[in-house]
């Protein structure tokens, strides 16, 4: 969350015409050490490696402190808390996106901008282990103090409840989550339910290998799992019944249970599922691309490649929600497929877990079977 006191402030930006100018690049406020008008000298503290495994360095106390002390104040008219009010100022600003996670915190008296302490401060999360030490208090727009909550010992960690802290800051976790990096706001529903799944033992049953039958399905229109007429694909999807073009098949949500979200490949893994098998079935929302989602029954369903017409579509409009319809008449007996490239978002943590182990996700899968096709039909050329 930031350091040292740079007298380069905000960005100045132009937007009295179409293009809006930078005038000055903005340093970043993190990486530097805790030092500086904005600590308080009497009680001062020291960024060093955490006490936890990975989570970089994090806020150590130099000698006792006791509670209700003030440790920071910072503030925007004097430059020692950076404001940005849109992506765009964030970029104009030059800095690492994705490292600007693990810094950047929304304000309670202003959640339209995110901010970035100057120094920032590198503190870890109070999670359900640890007992938070300090807390930000956001009485005043622009302005932030950091105060002890519990008396500290001298080369003691300290720890915040960023849920508690750190406001959401719409723009700036979309951002983020597009990106496939968890906002400081958000890390601790994260991190709980990486607990939830290593410790309550809630172990995620896997969603496929199921038969087509439940609530989420049209009983009106009943469709099964069998074997695919395309060689070597496994099961797919059929229809027990003529469904006429426009028809709902399905719905599932992740509030009902019969949508699974993964947020990270951690969360994944720790749900004990095979990931070259789940490669079959995880898709990506469009709505919500730094997840990956699982229908829950899974659906056994084939791509429309060059060579098929598609049946249905899946129609992403609200985050935690999926639905599937038809997009032509469908007759009883047929196959029903549909296009992945156009239907399943890409989700960049998954997309690259699935790539490093030689699997194609389903969302890149059109562009892998297409490159099969050109390469049948370049032999096909050759041999003529």
């Amino acid at each position: 969350m930031g350091n040292c006191i740079d007298k380069e402030m905000m960005p100045t930006i132009d937007f009295s015409g179409k293009e809006k100018k930078l005038d000055r690049v903005v340093k970043k406020t993190w990486g530097k050490p805790a030092m500086g008008p904005t600590f308080n000298n009497t009680y001062p503290v020291e960024f060093r490696k955490s006490q936890i495994e990975c989570a970089g360095n994090g806020t150590w106390a130099l000698v006792d402190i006791p509670k209700d002390t003030r440790l920071r104040r910072v503030s925007v008219a004097n430059g020692t808390l950076v404001r940005f009010s849109s992506e765009e100022e964030l970029r104009a600003a030059g800095w690492d996106i994705d490292e600007a996670v693990n810094y950047g915190i929304g304000h309670f008296a202003d959640p339209s901008s995110i901010y970035f302490l100057n120094p920032g401060t590198a503190m870890n999360h109070a999670d359900r282990t640890r007992e938070p030490s300090v807390k930000y208090v956001h009485d005043e727009q622009g302005v932030l103090e950091l105060w002890t909550v519990k008396d500290v010992k001298a080369g003691e960690e300290l720890f915040n409840e960023y849920h508690k802290d750190f406001a959401p800051c719409q723009w700036y976790d979309e951002l983020q989550r597009s990106r496939g990096n968890v906002p400081l706001s958000q890390l601790n529903d994260h991190i709980d339910a990486l607990y939830s799944v290593l410790y309550d033992k809630k172990i995620v049953p896997k969603t496929w290998g199921k038969p087509a039958i439940g609530p989420t399905f049209n009983s009106e229109y009943p469709v099964e799992f069998r074997k695919s007429q395309i060689e070597g694909a496994g099961n797919g999807t059929w229809a027990l019944a003529d469904i006429p073009k426009g028809t709902r098949l399905r719905r599932v949500a992740v509030d009902e249970g019969t949508l699974v979200r993964f947020r990270s490949a951690d969360e994944l893994k720790a749900a004990g599922w095979d990931v070259d098998d789940a490669v079959n079935y995880g898709i990506g929302h469009f709505a919500d691309p730094s997840s990956i989602y699982f229908l829950n029954p899974g659906t056994a369903m084939n791509h429309a490649d060059r060579t098929r017409e598609p049946s249905v579509k899946y129609v992403h409009n609200k985050i935690g929600v999926l639905e599937l319809w038809t997009v032509k008449d469908v007759k009883a007996g047929e196959e029903l497929f549909n296009e992945y490239h156009k239907d399943f978002a890409p989700c960049k943590w998954y997309d690259e877990l699935q790539r490093s182990r030689g699997n194609v996700p389903l969302s890149q899968l059109n562009n892998h079977i297409d490159a099969l096709y050109d390469k049948k039909d370049n032999k096909a050329i050759a041999g003529a």
